[in-house]
C-alpha cells in the first residue's frame, strides 16, 4: 500500500516549496573543514561536525594587543615581525602547523650569506645591512652589525658622512690566532666618508683590500690581516689592536697607521706626504720604505725588519732594534736612553 501524498512530493530529503506547486528534495552539503552525517536526514537527524575535529575556533589572543578576529574570509594570518623595515623572523606555514623561524641572536642586523629559513641572517650580503644601518640612522649613534660564519666577497664602498659602524665577527675563536677561518673578508672595502668603520674578529684573506680615503678611520681590533691596507687622507687614520698583520703592502701617503700589541711579521710599508706610522708594544719584522718627511715612533716595539726609508724622523724608545742599523741612514733619529742601543748622540 501507497502512502497517502496529497502535497505531491517524490523527492527524498529535506523540501523546498517553490510556492506554486512544486516541492524539491534538498540535501545538506559540507563546504570545507565540515563533515555531515546523514545529510537528507532520511536515515535520522543529520550530524555537522568540523572536519579536524574539535570546537571551532572564533578568535586568537595574543601576548599583547587583545582579540585577534578572522577577516572577511574568516582567515586568521600571522605576519613575521620587522624592526623598522628589517624582518626579525618569519612564519612558515605548511599543512596544520605554522613554524617561528629562529631569531635567538636578536639583534637588527646579521649578516650570513644562506638563504635557508632558520639558517639566514637578517641580511645575506653585508652591503645590504650596512646600507640599511645607514637608512636607520648609523650617522648618529651609530651601528652593530655581526658576520656569522660566512665569507664575505664584496665590494663595498661607505661615502656617508659621519657613519660610524661596528662590523663584528661571531665566531667562537680568536682570529689573532687562526688564519683563513671564517667569518672571512676577501673583497674590497673604502672608507671615503667622515665616519669610522671598526673591524672586530674578522680574517681578512691576501685577497681583501682596505682603503681609508676620509677623514675618519678603519680600526681592526682581534683579527688576522693579509689584507693590503691603505691610508692616504691627511686627516684620516688607521688604527690596529691586538691583531696579528701579515699584509704583503701598506701603503701611507697621508694620515696615521698606529698600531698596539699587534704583530707585523712580514711585508713592505711604503711612507710618503709626511705620513705617521706608529707601533706602540708591538713587534714588527716588515721592510720601510719611502720617506719625504714621514715620522716613525717605536715605542717598546721590537723591529727585526728592514729599513729602507730614505728620509724623515725615527723616534725610538723603550724598543729594541736588533741589527737593524737606523742610525747610518740618515741623521733625524730620535733615540733614547730606555732604547737597547748606545744613543746620547741621537738625542
Amino acid at each position: 500500500m501507497t502512502a497517502s501524498n496529497d502535497l505531491n512530493i517524490s523527492q527524498v530529503g529535506f523540501q523546498s516549496f517553490d510556492g506554486i506547486a512544486t516541492f524539491s528534495g534538498r540535501t545538506l552539503t559540507p563546504g570545507a573543514g565540515v563533515t555531515i552525517t546523514n545529510g537528507n536526514g532520511v536515515s535520522g537527524n543529520p550530524i555537522i561536525a568540523l572536519s579536524g575535529g574539535g570546537g571551532a575556533v572564533e578568535h586568537l589572543t595574543g601576548d599583547t594587543g587583545g582579540q585577534l578576529n578572522p577577516d572577511g574570509s574568516n582567515n586568521f594570518n600571522l605576519f613575521g615581525q620587522l624592526a623598522g623595515s628589517t624582518t626579525v623572523f618569519d612564519t612558515i606555514g605548511s599543512g596544520s602547523t605554522v613554524s617561528f623561524e629562529n631569531r635567538s641572536w636578536l639583534s637588527r642586523y646579521v649578516v650570513d650569506t644562506s638563504t635557508t629559513v632558520g639558517l639566514r641572517g637578517t641580511y645575506s650580503t653585508l652591503q645590504a645591512a650596512i646600507t640599511q644601518a645607514i637608512a636607520d640612522g648609523a650617522t648618529g649613534v651609530g651601528a652593530t652589525i655581526y658576520i656569522r660564519n660566512a665569507t664575505i666577497a664584496e665590494t663595498i664602498t661607505v661615502s656617508t658622512a659621519s657613519v660610524n659602524i661596528n662590523i663584528v665577527g661571531t665566531a667562537s675563536k680568536n682570529n689573532t690566532e687562526v688564519q683563513g677561518a671564517a667569518p672571512l673578508f676577501t673583497g674590497s672595502f673604502t672608507n671615503s666618508g667622515s665616519g669610522n668603520i671598526i673591524f672586530s674578529n674578522i680574517d681578512f684573506s691576501g685577497a681583501a683590500s682596505l682603503t681609508n680615503s676620509s677623514t675618519g678611520g678603519i680600526f681592526i681590533y682581534q683579527s688576522f690581516c693579509l689584507a693590503a691596507l691603505t691610508q692616504s687622507n691627511a686627516a684620516g687614520q688607521i688604527i690596529i689592536g691586538n691583531s696579528q698583520v701579515n699584509s704583503s703592502t701598506i701603503t701611507l701617503s697621508g694620515g696615521i697607521i698606529s698600531a698596539y700589541q699587534s704583530g707585523f711579521s712580514s711585508g713592505t710599508i711604503t711612507l710618503s706626504n709626511a705620513a705617521g706610522y706608529n707601533l706602540f708594544n708591538s713587534n714588527s719584522s716588515q721592510t720601510l720604505a719611502g720617506g719625504t718627511s714621514t715620522n716613525v715612533i717605536f715605542y717598546n716595539t721590537f723591529f727585526s725588519g728592514t729599513n729602507s726609508l730614505t728620509s724623515g724622523t725615527v723616534t725610538l724608545r723603550g724598543s729594541s732594534f736588533g741589527s737593524v742599523n737606523f742610525f747610518s741612514s740618515w741623521k733625524y733619529i730620535r733615540c733614547y736612553k730606555n732604547s737597547n742601543k748606545l744613543c746620547s748622540e741621537h738625542r
